[in-house]
């Protein structure tokens, strides 16, 4: 009875989406989507089914032939029975060439995307980058973020299968914290994919506890979701529905279980990777076949050795012989340990040399396809100059004899502007410095007056204790300046509270409340200004540089810097009008 039910549904699909052929595109639409919904939801269970229902509706014409293909490749790259990656790809090739799809970035996208999921079971890794790559920038040009930062996560994946681990961890933690926290479900799927593929990264690195604290965020993603559905719905066509989001929820939660007892099973903690291990065997996901194979592994590590063979053996039952892959590298690697546990040691040597024959061939894999990763890039920078390079000289080309005299023009304008400006900055900067000199002459005169009434006036000891501040900064001044105390770059507050034998908050108030120059440094600095600028006035030979050095400055940036506060103009600038003037 289930069988004969199972045939006569698709056909009344068929049959009803072929009827009225007089019915809206909106309708059309809708018996597209039924077919197409009907074709999806049997085949991971009934491949041959699937294929056979979407053969019916492509001749029917009650489906285009482009989904037809695309709902085909997909059924053809999940593992079963009818799984042919070749054949998936075969199929996604012929799409690229079809010009509905080469007009249509969706349909680019939907193609793109499989061909993508192909390489990944190949472990082509060169190919799955290059099609990440290009899905990168049809998720730009249709402003997807969330899509986009999901395809980065799987290059972050990949770069770290083929070596480049620390490279590949930033990427995903990059996209995670774009990620993170964000509650519409594009958003929040891309980060639990991403969460996912960083557990893959830290599992090569035996950072357990990371995996286990990443996986329960995995875990709270999915729980929060089921809770709070209406929030998280942002119309995509990700988002699962009704029953769908539980299976949904189920998937992405069982996983996060098999990967949180992993950890602990590694880590020695039995107690909790078995409480985990539980929980994933009570999820739908954990019972079926597919789920029971990604959890070999674990089952392997808690000794349950019999569970770990069934789920093999009725995956080769499908699958068949040995294959160049990794997850068959660690089924002949689980198989081993348990032939060994039990005794089985000849079975087990026959399965450890099965397994080092294996690895040595990934390995060898895996380094060309490092070497073509490389490659690949390449050519992709050079694919890509040469498409910009043939936009520029199609753009040139179009718009040339209508801009040249324009730019004519604007030429003139701007030569005339600048050399107007540039006449008017030399006068300003000349008159500037004409000021600056002057002002720096009336400084040294005064200075030079200022001690020659020094040397008439009879030396007697200064008590310092009596003078106020502003004498005491008259007597500070005079003393730097005399002896030039501030060409030394280590001047400053401390050398004057030793000269003196005054406290610092004497020396503070003395610059600040009897001189108006706020502070010491401003006061050192003015100085070391007016000595820089006699330097250059009359030695032009010397480097800026060697100007800021011998004017107690210990950088020329730190001097630059000054001087542009201090006179609107750069050192340089003052040079060459004082050069010109």
């Amino acid at each position: 009875m289930r069988t004969l039910i199972n045939i006569l549904i698709p056909a009344l699909i068929i049959l009803w989406s072929c009827g009225d052929k007089g019915n809206t595109a909106t309708n059309l639409k809708s018996k597209d989507n039924s077919i197409a919904d009907s074709a999806m939801a049997i085949y991971s269970e009934n491949p041959k089914r699937a294929l056979w229902l979407l053969d019916s509706a492509e001749r029917t014409g009650a489906l285009p032939s482009i989904k037809c293909d695309l709902m085909r490749a997909r059924i053809y790259s999940y593992p079963g029975e009818c799984s042919n990656t070749d054949t998936a790809q075969a199929i996604c090739k012929k799409l690229l060439l079809n010009d509905t799809v080469k007009g249509d970035l969706k349909y680019m996208f939907d193609v793109i995307e499989q061909m993508k999921v192909t390489t990944a079971q190949q472990e082509d890794y060169e190919q799955e980058i290059l099609y990440a790559s290009q899905l990168v920038e049809i998720c730009k040009k249709l402003g997807d973020e969330p899509e986009e930062l999901r395809t980065e996560a799987e290059i972050g994946s990949v770069q770290a299968k083929i070596g480049n681990r620390a490279e590949g961890l930033q990427k995903l933690n990059m996209v995670i914290g774009k990620l993170e926290g964000k509650r519409k479900f594009a958003y929040a799927d891309a980060c639990i994919i991403a969460l996912k593929r960083k557990t893959e990264v830290l599992s090569k690195e035996g950072r357990h506890d990371e995996i286990i604290n990443t996986a329960k965020k995995i875990i709270a993603i999915t729980d929060d979701y089921e809770e709070h559905p209406d929030d998280y719905d942002d119309k995509t066509f990700r988002i699962p529905y009704d029953k769908d989001r539980a299976k949904y929820c189920d998937f992405y939660r069982s996983q996060a279980y098999s990967l949180i007892a992993n950890a602990y099973a590694k880590k020695g903690d039995m107690k909790n990777a078995r409480k985990y291990a539980q929980k994933f065997e009570n999820t739908t996901y954990g019972q079926g076949l597919i789920g029971r194979i990604n959890f070999a592994p674990t089952w392997c590590l808690l000794g349950d050795y019999g569970k770990m063979q069934s789920a093999y053996d009725e995956y080769n039952a499908i699958s068949g012989k040995d294959t160049l892959s990794t997850d068959y590298a660690t089924q002949l690697e689980c198989r081993a340990i348990a032939a060994a546990a039990t005794g089985r040691y000849v079975e087990s040597q026959d399965y450890w040399k099965r397994y080092s024959k294996l690895s040595n061939k990934l390995n060898d894999k895996l380094q060309v396809s490092k070497a073509h990763e490389y490659a690949a890039r390449f050519r992709e920078q050079e694919q890509e100059l040469e498409i910009q390079k043939q936009e520029a000289a199609l753009i040139r080309q179009n718009i040339y004899f209508a801009t040249i005299s324009i730019i004519a023009l604007l030429a003139a304008g701007f030569a005339t502007y600048f050399f107007r400006q540039r006449k008017a900055m030399t006068i300003k900067n000349q008159a500037l410095v004409s000021q600056i000199s002057d002002a720096n002459k009336y400084k040294q005169k005064y200075a030079q007056l200022k001690e020659s009434i020094a040397a008439t006036e009879v030396s007697t000891p200064i008590q310092t204790d009596e003078l106020n501040d502003e004498k005491l900064f008259e007597l500070l001044s005079q003393t730097t300046i005399q002896e030039k105390l501030y060409l030394d770059p280590n001047f400053g507050r401390q050398t004057l509270m030793e000269r003196f034998g005054i406290s610092k908050e004497r020396v503070g108030s003395a610059f600040s409340n009897g001189s108006n120059y706020h502070s010491l440094p401003a006061f050192i600095n003015e100085c070391r200004l007016t000595h820089a600028v006699k330097l250059m006035n009359e030695q032009p030979g010397m480097s800026i540089e060697q100007v800021a050095l011998s004017s107690g400055y210990s950088s020329s940036n730190t001097f630059g810097r000054n001087f542009r506060l201090k006179f609107a103009m750069s050192p340089t600038e003052y040079r060459n009008s004082n050069t010109q003037s």
